[in-house]
């Protein structure tokens, strides 16, 4: 127990340390653990650096780390999109889509958004 709480505090204080993933909205709100906040770390670098095949695999990595960490499935399924990988960015689509009630509106949009390219309709979410 003692190890768990040390975990998601340090990924408390990472998220909150971290400009680049302390700007988005809802992450401090319910940080991830901090070992999925490393795998996401490396990730969201190759996803900034339009490196999306090892992202994807970085952002799934994350999510395994923590099942709670919903915002690695929708930036992963941004890398699969980004890589022509529909399939794939549909499954962790609707993984996400189980934990809807957990992400906040940025990204509830977000999944609003992407499930709209997926139907081949990216103008839907903003009418």
């Amino acid at each position: 127990g003692v190890a768990q709480l040390r975990d998601r505090v340090m990924g408390a204080v990472a998220v909150a340390r971290d400009e680049r993933v302390a700007s988005l909205p809802g992450m401090t709100r319910s940080p991830p653990s901090f070992s999925a906040y490393q795998a996401f770390d490396l990730a969201f670098e190759r996803y900034l650096a339009q490196q999306y095949r090892d992202a994807l695999v970085g952002f799934r990595e994350a999510f395994s780390r923590d099942t709670t960490f919903s915002a690695a499935l929708l930036f992963g399924a941004r890398a699969a999109w980004n890589t022509g990988e529909f399939a794939v960015a549909d499954t962790l689509l609707q993984r996400a889509r189980v934990r809807e009630r957990e992400l906040g509106d940025y990204f509830l949009s977000s999944l609003r958004f992407l499930e709209s390219l997926m139907r081949g309709d990216g103008a839907g979410p903003r009418a």
